[in-house]
């Protein structure tokens, strides 16, 4: 994160581990309740306690500020998707020659992917990457063993793709963030519906979705960054 600010890095270092934190906070349970109920439960607790009581004013208003920041993080968290990502500023890395087809790469994956009938949201989950040379991009992501969701896009529904780090964990991760038009999913699998559309009426406007893609390896970010670029810019030459 050397072109980054130090100031910045030490924020996006804590946004990533508070993102992490929060996150890990709804899966534990205590007692049978998720954890990060009992830490915004507590405070608003305390603050009722202190107000009945008649507790002194300090006290009331420690716990009653505690109370709003905790209930502010998590509902941003949550708003967040539990991530953040933040675009490197550097030049893109000089160029490398592109995947060989059909050659994996091994990543963790963020955010939605699909089958046919459902998706799921995934923070870094591992995942496989591929190009394949009818110009199709793939992704397959572990959603839990032996079960995978994948997405799928190419040249025509790229919308951009930025080098920069993802903030989840206990520090951010150097990803890749792809933002296409979608064609894949539970919405293009309705087999059991026919649709007319008129010709003077438009069709709606494409949904767009952003993944992100993370790596140990700079070297495999910069490929699989140069092979979607390759196939963008020799699509757009055709």
């Amino acid at each position: 994160m050397h072109t980054l600010s130090p100031l910045r890095q030490t924020l996006l270092i804590g946004l990533s581990r508070l993102y992490f934190y929060t996150y890990w906070s709804t899966l534990r349970r205590v007692l049978g309740v998720p954890l990060s109920r009992w830490v915004k439960g507590i405070p608003l607790l305390l603050t009722a306690v202190s107000l009945v009581r008649g507790w002194p004013l300090p006290l009331f208003i420690l716990f009653a500020t505690l109370s709003l920041l905790t209930q502010l993080v998590y509902r941003h968290a949550k708003r967040r998707s539990y991530k953040s990502f933040v675009a490197d500023p550097a030049p893109s890395p000089d160029p490398v020659p592109p995947l060989l087809a059909n050659r994996r790469v091994k990543l963790w994956a963020t955010g939605t992917f699909s089958l046919n009938d459902r998706e799921a949201t995934v923070l870094l989950a591992p995942a496989d990457y591929w190009f394949v040379p009818l110009g199709e991009h793939i992704i397959m992501v572990e959603q839990v063993p032996k079960r995978y969701l994948y997405q799928f896009f190419n040249a025509d529904t790229i919308q951009k793709v930025e080098i920069g780090w993802l903030a989840f964990g206990s520090t951010p991760k150097r990803s890749l963030a792809i933002t296409f038009a979608l064609n894949w999913g539970p919405a293009f699998a309705d087999y059991g519906k026919l649709y007319f559309v008129p010709d003077n009426q438009k069709e709606p406007p494409p949904r767009h979705r952003t993944v992100y893609f993370s790596f140990a390896d700079e070297g495999d970010l910069t490929a699989v960054f140069h092979t979607i670029q390759y196939s963008v810019i020799g699509s757009r030459c055709d």
